[in-house]
């Protein structure tokens, strides 16, 4: 299945998800408009639970070679606002804005609806969204939320119950997540390897068990994280482990800042662990020649051993990684 422009199957990535029931060896191309060019395709992406390979094969999604896809999973906004005057607007949004663009820029959240401090507020209790444009109204610019990428509303590739699914040469930028589930549920045997992150806050967060039944089975590889807040996570709850984990020759660039001197919890008051790659009450786990290079204050390599897992955390290969310049402990 092919997604572009003229000639190819669908021109949106949830659109193939939504009309097609795919099944173990298909793969999804994502395209740009012409050979070798680049694309930004701007989603909210859920995959099927149907969607998913098995034993027997994958599904495999991918940008098409020689081409720069890039992702920023986000809904871009109409230009239904109320004027508050001063400046201000607002609209009706229930689902919590972690990060909104503006003309694909970053803007700074406000400490209330009062913008006095900042650009954008979500409130909580209004499930209402503020803004103030950096000039003129909000017609003038292109206006994109990035939502929360651990809730239902995908601020991500939400692959929640999903497995066998590979991600191949894919871009994710400006987006509270990259690659994520929401819930435990079924997830497992996920394959990302050579994609790219840039501004993502929570790139690849997988939550791995239920009720002690480990899916496991999460495989990064050769990707490259710039400006992220915690790179690689493969979770679960105190009382459960993660298995079968590889995190191989990645690079990382420093977590927990959303570009050279700022943190992304001030740029948005989102606070989350500013680690490389966190293990979680991990069982056979390789972390083998990943380059992990300043941020990091949580640590390089976070191994999380804590609560009461049902099994000992055991065969764990964490070599070859090359970490300098942390503000944390390079392996914790």
């Amino acid at each position: 299945y092919t997604v572009g422009s003229s000639g190819c199957d669908y021109t949106s990535i949830q659109a193939v998800f939504d009309n097609e029931d795919l099944e173990p060896r298909d793969v999804v191309e994502i395209r740009a408009d012409t050979v070798g060019g680049e694309k930004t395709y701007i989603e909210l992406i859920a995959i099927g639970s149907d969607d998913g390979g098995d034993s027997s094969g994958y599904v495999t999604i991918k940008g098409r070679d020689g081409d720069t896809i890039n992702i920023i999973s986000g809904q871009i906004y109409d230009n239904s606002w109320t004027d508050l005057g001063d400046g201000k607007y607002s609209r009706s949004e229930t689902n919590r804005v972690w990060i909104l663009l503006e003309d694909r820029n970053i803007l700074q959240i406000a400490s209330d609806s009062n913008l006095t401090d900042g650009r954008y507020y979500w409130d909580v209790d209004e499930h209402a969204l503020y803004y103030k444009p950096t000039s003129g109204v909000p017609s003038d610019h292109e206006i994109i939320a990035s939502y929360s990428c651990l809730a239902s509303t995908p601020g991500g590739i939400n692959i929640n119950d999903v497995a066998y699914l590979r991600f191949k040469n894919l871009n994710f930028e400006k987006s509270s997540g990259g690659i994520v589930n929401y819930t435990s549920n079924g997830t497992s045997h996920i394959v990302i390897e050579d994609c790219n992150f840039s501004q993502v806050i929570i790139p690849t967060y997988i939550s791995a068990s239920t009720n002690g039944v480990v899916h496991g089975h999460i495989t990064v590889s050769s990707c490259n994280f710039t400006h992220v807040s915690r790179a690689i996570c493969c979770g679960t709850n105190s009382s459960d482990n993660t298995k079968y984990l590889t995190y191989t020759n990645n690079y990382i660039y420093k977590s927990g800042y959303v570009d050279e001197s700022t943190l992304w919890k001030d740029k948005t008051n989102v606070d989350v662990d500013k680690e490389g790659i966190g293990l979680y009450r991990p069982i056979h786990a390789i972390v083998v020649g990943n380059t992990i290079v300043g941020g990091g204050y949580s640590g390089g390599i976070v191994l999380n051993t804590g609560g009461s897992p049902t099994e000992n955390c055991t065969d764990i290969k964490i070599t070859r990684n090359k970490i300098y310049n942390l503000e944390g402990p390079g392996i914790y």
